[in-house]
């Protein structure tokens, strides 16, 4: 089991989330809004269907902080446009990532 933190609220970062809480990992889920959060943390994770079957992938923390959501995470996928990597990038250096 890996720590794993998704960052990026989107179509690409729930479909992350529900296939790495498959396959067992710890997941912490991210995004700048809390407006985009909100209808995960309402149903209590990222309903999925199709190929993984059916259910809700729950990761271990849903959230807006981001240093909450990379704090311990040993990969951190990003699930954004490019034009966000620059900005998520100094992000992570100012938090003192080593990933």
């Amino acid at each position: 089991m890996r720590k794993v933190a998704v960052i990026g609220g989107g179509a690409g970062g729930a479909a992350a989330v529900a296939e790495l809480v498959a396959a067992g990992h710890q997941v912490r889920f991210w995004s700048r809004s809390a407006q985009t959060l909100a209808p995960f943390q309402a149903q209590g994770g990222v309903a999925f269907d199709g190929i993984l079957g059916s259910g809700t992938a729950q990761p271990a923390l849903m959230t807006c902080d981001f240093a909450a959501a990379i704090d311990g995470a040993e990969v951190v996928l990003v699930c954004l446009p490019t034009f966000a990597h620059a900005g998520i990038a100094l992000a992570l250096a100012r938090a003192g990532s080593t990933i």
